[in-house]
């Protein structure tokens, strides 16, 4: 339903539907984890890497989908994808660390 809509969110709150996409496609990944179905486990959680291009629903900052990229990561190293395991878990890492990280997350460790 997320992604057959278009959201024309209030100024200021356009992050709430990416929100929303994001905890989505996580909860439906952890869904498939737990009935065995590892194809849509990896469609859940790869779809969060692009958010909607409904207007304004977008990811105005890169810290937001991180968490659920971390998560993608670790699935992918437990499934033998060393790699891309990597390279979802370097996109946590090596990002740029200011007011809206500390805003968004800050339970991280910086």
């Amino acid at each position: 339903m997320l992604a057959s809509h278009t959201f024309i969110p209030r100024e200021g709150v356009g992050h709430t539907v990416a929100e929303e996409y994001l905890f989505t496609n996580y909860s439906l990944g952890l869904s498939a984890m737990k009935a065995g179905d590892f194809k849509n486990v990896q469609i859940f959680f790869h779809a969060n890497r692009e958010i909607l291009e409904n207007p304004d629903s977008g990811v105005w900052h890169e810290v937001m989908p991180s968490p659920y990229r971390y998560l993608e990561g670790l699935y992918l190293e437990k499934n033998g994808e060393a790699k891309e395991a990597e390279a979802c878990i370097e996109n946590v890492i090596f990002f740029s660390v200011n007011y809206f990280t500390n805003m968004y997350l800050p339970s991280l460790w910086f």
